[in-house]
């Protein structure tokens, strides 16, 4: 099967949605199947890579404001690149400018399945400034969506919540990569508190935009100062507001560092050298950062809203310390007390709650559901894509 995923604000340095695709992609390639990646650039670009990716970008529309994202918006040149492709499926990476595909797909006899990566009700509230507006309207363009694509996948129960239950919104968890993020050694917590000299070791990974709520991470620094407790926070990652927030450090002395962008192998690096991460965005949609920090075998302390809470066994909104980690409101007084619970659990025994919480979520299994999704395994059409494309 030639699966071909479609996606938009894909860049170098994006964060989890790059993630998703990157990692049921090398699950396809692994299950014995084509595929095809096709997203935004500056240029045109075709390359063949050597994990037998074919890797296409097409020129996109730079996002003002965004960091240096791109969305395609030539349709003509999309449907045209889509049809040279013969994909037997269409994985669509973005609810608000290619849900046109599915509908068009589906007069060719191909499959699709667009996956939302983000509850709506954040972009009305944070960039749209709707207020107690935003959950009537995200019911509404939810209905509207699932109309005209025939069905979407979400990461979470959290995220389905804006689609009122209808039964054509399908649940499929993301997974983790021990490989990738694992404790030092079997024995590791991750951090330990003993050999940190008693400075209290905070992290948390994050694009640095508004609807991430980074802000809300200095305010518990802030708070801890104020306790007088010694810590050091790490803020990896990258985005808008970070000349905003590097000002407030200075202004604030908070002993935050930024890290930027870094690779895989370096933030694993960074969680297993921490105590306790961060997870302030109170609508995260599913929370892949936070669950790589628990596969590190950091307890995690979160707004008690959004995704994250389930990761951790507690169920939103409620506002728990549990060995895994915490919940409390989004304010930085109540995460920085959240923060202290957790640090008194013994670290062994939030490093084992941790690594058996992310143990739960597995690739494998995503890659698996979303297979069974595309149709893999059913027998093939007599006639292939391409040969219903070059009769239409």
């Amino acid at each position: 099967m030639r699966i071909l995923q479609l996606a938009n604000l894909i860049t170098p340095t994006s964060g989890e949605i790059r993630t998703v695709v990157e990692r049921l992609g090398e699950g396809y390639l692994r299950a014995g199947h084509e595929r095809v990646v096709v997203v935004p650039g500056s240029r045109p670009a075709s390359e063949h890579r050597a994990d037998r990716t074919h890797w296409i970008e097409l020129p996109g529309r730079r996002l003002p404001n965004s960091g240096g994202y791109r969305v395609l918006t030539d349709r003509t040149l999309v449907r045209r690149t889509l049809r040279s492709m013969a994909p037997d499926a269409i994985e669509i990476h973005d609810r608000f400018t290619l849900p046109w595909v599915a509908p068009w797909a589906a007069r060719q006899g191909i499959a699709t399945t667009l996956v939302v990566h983000e509850r709506l009700e954040t972009t009305l509230r944070h960039v749209a400034h709707l207020g107690v507006l935003a959950p009537m309207m995200e019911r509404a363009a939810n209905r509207r969506l699932i109309r005209r694509v025939g069905g979407v996948v979400v990461a979470s129960p959290y995220s389905a919540e804006g689609f009122r239950g209808d039964p054509r919104v399908q649940v499929i968890p993301l997974g983790v990569d021990p490989a990738r993020f694992r404790p030092l050694d079997p024995g590791s917590t991750g951090g330990a508190d003993a050999a940190s000299a008693g400075i209290l070791r905070l992290v948390q990974v994050a694009r640095l935009s508004r609807e991430k709520r980074p802000g809300l991470a200095l305010d518990v620094s802030h708070a801890l100062v104020r306790r007088g407790v010694h810590h050091e926070l790490v803020l990896i990652g990258d985005g808008p507001l970070r000349p905003r927030l590097e000002a407030r450090v200075r202004q604030d002395r908070l002993p935050v560092t930024f890290r930027g962008h870094v690779a895989a192998r370096e933030v694993a690096a960074a969680l297993v050298g921490a105590d306790v991460a961060l997870a302030t965005c109170p609508t995260e949609a599913f929370g892949l950062a936070a669950l790589e920090a628990l596969a590190c075998g950091l307890a995690v302390v979160t707004v008690a809203s959004g995704a994250v809470p389930a990761l951790l066994g507690i169920p939103s909104p409620q506002r728990r310390v549990t060995t895994a980690g915490a919940t409390a409101d989004a304010d930085g007084e109540r995460l920085a007390e959240a923060v202290l619970a957790v640090r008194r659990i013994d670290p062994q025994v939030r490093g084992h709650a941790a690594r058996a919480r992310a143990a739960e979520y597995r690739w494998d299994r995503t890659v698996a559901a979303m297979l069974t999704r595309h149709g893999a395994g059913r027998p093939t059409p007599h006639a292939r894509p391409h040969d219903r494309l070059a009769r239409a």
